[in-house]
């Protein structure tokens, strides 16, 4: 996706900021009120990837905030359906959603497709901590609304998603969702990363076979 940006940068011995990859075209100097004043239209090559969250990452839930400017670009793209089945559960004594890793099996998930550029992906992957405890795959999804809230029946898309790995036997056991929310009916809250420190609680032991490397905030 190519954005254009009108940059202003003074003249202070120092080049654009690295963050981003510019190509200079054209280059005009100009002067006002004495200060020497670069004008330059940069095409800013930024990589953007589609994110599929069904859990605590959705609207309304207890992590959206985590889309919030300060971790990169996320730009809501619209509801979605899993165009295979997988099982969704809520696990472990903190109540976290795990999509497992058994396609195939349980539902269509419903969940939310976000356009995330590098930054939000890399911020997306420690929160989740991509690679040692959630792994992120590929999958195909269908939109059924979109980002104006209209109902479709759009064409199906690939996607990022969070999915749980070497999972332990019994969460199969457990109840599966088709669409994950932390107020339903189950009564099963969310429990924050902030309430767990407090409370010391290990929950990766609880839905993982092997230990879990890495640092989560989920």
């Amino acid at each position: 996706m190519n954005c254009y940006l009108l940059v202003l940068l003074q003249r202070q011995h120092r080049p654009p900021p690295t963050s981003i990859i510019v190509v200079i075209s054209p280059l005009i100097a100009l002067k006002k009120h004495q200060m020497e004043t670069w004008c330059i239209l940069v095409n800013v090559m930024a990589k953007y990837h589609l994110l599929f969250v069904y859990g605590t990452l959705k609207r309304g839930q207890p992590n959206a905030e985590q889309f919030g400017p300060e971790n990169g670009v996320a730009k809501y793209f619209g509801q979605a359906r899993t165009v295979q089945k997988w099982p969704l559960v809520i696990a472990s004594q903190c109540n976290i959603p795990y999509l497992l890793d058994m396609e195939g099996s349980g539902n269509n998930v419903l969940g939310e497709i976000y356009e995330v550029d590098d930054e939000m992906l890399q911020h997306c992957d420690f929160f989740e901590g991509c690679p040692g405890y959630y792994q992120r795959t590929s999958i195909r999804v269908q939109l059924t609304e979109d980002s104006t809230g209209s109902r479709v029946k759009g064409d199906t898309e690939e996607v990022w998603v969070y999915i749980l790995q070497d999972f332990k036997d019994h969460l199969l056991e457990l109840p599966q969702y088709e669409c994950y929310d932390s107020y339903g009916a189950h009564g099963l809250v969310y429990v924050s990363m902030y309430e767990r420190l407090r409370n010391s609680t290990d929950h990766k032991a609880e839905v993982k076979k092997s230990e879990a490397q890495g640092v989560s905030l989920q």
